[in-house]
């Protein structure tokens, strides 16, 4: 536990500064010739390598992940894949690197490095923005499930980069864009209809938001929707979630049933504070054309990861859209700490940092002696039972 909020705090810590020292010195930038500064610098390649260098070293993050490890290994020790469905791309690359005995760290370095270029590239013109990215990465749920998910959480970050041409009205480089996403994860597809449908701001009420996002969590924590089970089973067969569609029987028997604990209602609290103050964020970044489709993309992933809690099939698809909480979440934070008055900007800042060290903390008092918050480097782990 202790090394876990040591690493999580000293890298969020890091991030923080070489983020800071960006943003001051765009500023700087911009007043002298009035544009935005370059993106590369050494303080953005600083970023990237600790992000990279954190992620490709730490070892079991989740299920998933161990599932990638194990693959990797089998095509690296016996030549082929435990797993025959992945995607071409994602294949090429693993057999790539594989079949080179490139030792896997640098395997899921490499998807670390794709992560967070798109994350911080897609906000290059707002480098006002960039302190807050690391510290909300870091300390809040979004780290975990980058490396864990990693297929569906790289294809995010992109994401996150290709909505500019749904603003921009540019079909081909987004259409290009998803369907090299689909070389990776499948499930990409299902993005293409946005283009169609979110070209245009929309303005929401918040309160109706609010009452929206309280019901899909009221009606989620009671409800696991396993009567769908034969429907589940087709959508996750179409969309390559193979390994759970196999198994939807067994996953849904053993619904998760999470209850509304601390952690729960942290992330609730998280969010209603988002939509609450968006209007007037959305007033002080007037000029910001990417802004409206960051909240609705993020309104649509809070509620339907709130709705779809207790499935553990159907959640995986508001990964897509979890990416945008992140993203409001740094823009809140930017915008609170212009404010005269700073004790909001203070509660809200607790209430996005503590996650990570309130969910460390109620494993700890379990007494769980295994949890994927845990943070672990693979060179201090015996790995030899994973030998194949």
């Amino acid at each position: 536990m202790f090394l876990s909020i040591i690493v999580y705090s000293l890298t969020a810590f890091i991030l923080y500064y070489l983020g800071r020292n960006i943003a001051l010195g765009d500023t700087l930038y911009r007043n002298l010739y009035g544009q935005t500064k370059p993106f590369w610098s050494i303080e953005q390649m600083a970023i990237i390598l600790t992000f990279v260098f954190i992620s490709g070293a730490r070892y079991c993050v989740g299920s998933d992940y161990l599932s990638y490890l194990l693959n990797y290994l089998s095509v690296q020790v016996n030549g082929w894949s435990i797993r025959s469905t992945f995607e071409p791309g994602f294949t090429f690359v693993t057999e790539l690197m594989a079949k080179n005995n490139v030792h896997f760290s640098f395997f899921f370095s490499l998807w670390a490095f794709i992560q967070i270029f798109f994350v911080y590239y897609s906000l290059k013109d707002c480098k006002f923005l960039y302190p807050y990215i690391g510290t909300v990465l870091l300390l809040s749920p979004f780290f975990g499930t980058l490396m864990n998910g990693i297929r569906q959480a790289t294809v995010a970050c992109v994401f996150l980069y290709l909505t500019q041409f749904i603003k921009e009205r540019k079909l081909f480089p987004y259409i290009t864009g998803i369907l090299i996403c689909s070389l990776f994860h499948k499930s990409s597809m299902i993005l293409i209809p946005l283009y169609f449908i979110f070209y245009r701001d929309y303005n929401l009420n918040r309160f109706v938001c609010i009452t929206i996002l309280v019901i899909c969590t009221i009606v989620g924590n009671f409800y696991n929707f396993s009567i769908f089970s034969d429907l589940f089973s087709k959508i996750f067969n179409v969309l390559e979630y193979d390994s759970y569609s196999e198994n939807i029987g067994s996953i849904l028997e053993e619904s998760r049933n999470l209850t509304f604990g601390p952690t729960r209602f942290l992330t609730l609290s998280v969010n209603i504070a988002l939509i609450y103050l968006y209007p007037k964020i959305r007033i002080y970044f007037s000029d910001d054309k990417m802004l409206n489709l960051y909240f609705i993309l993020f309104f649509i992933g809070a509620c339907w990861s709130s709705l779809f809690v207790n499935s553990y099939l159907m959640i995986r698809l508001s990964l897509y859209f979890e990416i945008f909480t992140l993203v409001i979440t740094v823009y809140t934070l930017y915008f609170l700490s212009k404010l005269e008055n700073r004790n909001t900007f203070y509660i809200f800042s607790f209430l996005v940092y503590s996650y990570i060290y309130l969910s460390l903390l109620k494993v700890y008092i379990s007494g769980a002696k295994f949890s994927v918050l845990y943070y672990k480097f693979f060179f201090l782990e015996d790995l030899n039972n994973l030998i194949l």
